[in-house]
């Protein structure tokens, strides 16, 4: 969802007609299920304008910083148990708001990863989280079950464990995989060690891992407890000592995958090189189990830009470089970041190369850009209820903010 610190990914009920799903870890409607009703239209519209800020004082500015109620890089979002979280990158820290804003450039209340809300220490350690090795390299992921906090530490190879929402800034974690260490950094290939982890997914039972450097998803049935306690499962690999990353793709290969999300029926993953989503039908059990489908691409075995149209040819079916996915209400929300822009399907798709059917920071599918205040070089992105929260920073013009949209249509 990675970069140095993540998303978040999970969000908390009591908004309207919708309840948390506990094997998504998001705040879903409780007809999202395919037994269920489905949404008939798609809950944004092209182009849709954004209607409040976190991080700048209206729709225009764009600035950041190092201050409670500033970013300097904006990435994944989460938010549960009434919480919302926005993963700050280059600042090596991920802001806790205690409740979802209601007003523009509003403080966050506590900052993880650093002792205080202006500090930029960098780890790791026990408490800090470490800055981005280069400057592109700015997507993370937290996930969060109303109980745990979950924190991809990319540019030091682990994953972080906080086994209660923190209270107080600088609080250490409790448990940290990939390493052995509260200090260790080194990057690995197998059951136990990471290579530059992004996304993560937990619905305090099972945690799922983007282990992007690997090129593979990894999966513990049980949230581990120990520190670097071994993976039970492997996508994308045929063991766990192996990172390789065909050309073309196979339908189980992958190439620098960004995100994973399982939304109580299908686990979906961002395979960012290869720009598509594969989806499969349950939670997988066997190692380098195929995925069934693939959203941006016609079948498993091509990986081009925009379905192979080309770099300059964003389209319906296309992605060029996936990274953060969510699902809620039934739609599956996809950060597609090259093409400068966020797409929706509604309904989720089954099936490969299904068309999206809405578009954020474009007018159209093509490319038809809105205004200049509503463009976006989106990051990471989760609904809460009727809303949805979408972080958009540019590191190279210094402009970092989290957007919010209101949703409609819901089932």
């Amino acid at each position: 969802m990675r970069t140095v610190i993540g998303v978040v990914v999970c969000l908390a009920a009591g908004c309207g007609d919708v309840q948390k799903i506990p094997d998504s870890g998001t705040d879903i409607d409780a007809s999202a299920g395919d037994a269920a009703a489905l949404p008939t239209a798609p809950p944004v519209t092209n182009g849709q304008f954004a209607d409040l800020a976190i991080g700048v004082p209206d729709l225009v500015t764009r600035t950041s910083g190092t201050t409670a109620d500033t970013s300097q890089s904006a990435g994944g979002l989460c938010t549960a148990a009434s919480h919302l979280w926005i993963s700050d990158l280059s600042n090596a820290r991920v802001l806790q708001l205690n409740a979802p804003p209601l007003v523009f450039s509003a403080d966050a209340d506590l900052a993880i990863g650093q002792k205080t809300l202006t500090a930029e220490a960098p780890g790791p350690t026990d408490i800090l989280l470490t800055p981005p090795e280069v400057f592109y390299d700015n997507s993370g992921d937290v996930g969060c079950d109303g109980t745990r906090v979950v924190v991809a530490d990319t540019a030091a190879n682990r994953v972080l464990i906080w086994n209660a929402v923190p209270s107080a800034s600088g609080a250490p974690f409790n448990v940290v995989l990939g390493q052995t260490t509260t200090t260790g950094g080194a990057a690995g290939t197998s059951a136990s060690m990471l290579s530059s982890p992004r996304g993560v997914w937990t619905d305090g039972t099972r945690l799922i891992v983007a282990d992007s450097g690997n090129h593979r998803v990894l999966i513990w049935s049980s949230l581990p407890t120990t520190n670097g306690a071994p993976a039970d499962v492997v996508l994308g690999q045929a063991s766990f000592n192996v990172a390789a990353a065909p050309q073309p793709p196979t339908p189980s290969s992958m190439n620098n995958p960004v995100d994973v999300f399982f939304d109580g029926e299908r686990l979906y993953v961002s395979d960012s090189d290869n720009n598509r989503v594969m989806g499969w039908n349950g939670m997988p059990t066997q190692n380098n189990q195929p995925a069934e489908f693939f959203v941006g691409q016609n079948g498993g075995s091509t990986g081009g830009p925009n379905a192979s149209a080309g770099s300059q040819e964003p389209n319906a079916i296309g992605l060029h470089l996936p990274t953060q996915i969510t699902v809620a209400h039934g739609s599956l929300y996809i950060i597609d970041t090259v093409n400068f822009r966020a797409v929706v399907h509604t309904p989720r798709p089954t099936t490969s190369g299904e068309p999206a059917d809405a578009v954020l920071g474009d007018s159209d599918f093509v490319g038809t850009k809105v205004t200049d205040s509503q463009t976006l070089t989106p990051r990471g992105l989760v609904v809460l209820g009727d809303k949805l929260w979408l972080s958009d920073s540019n590191l190279a013009t210094g402009g970092s903010r989290v957007l919010r949209y209101s949703l409609t249509n819901l089932p």
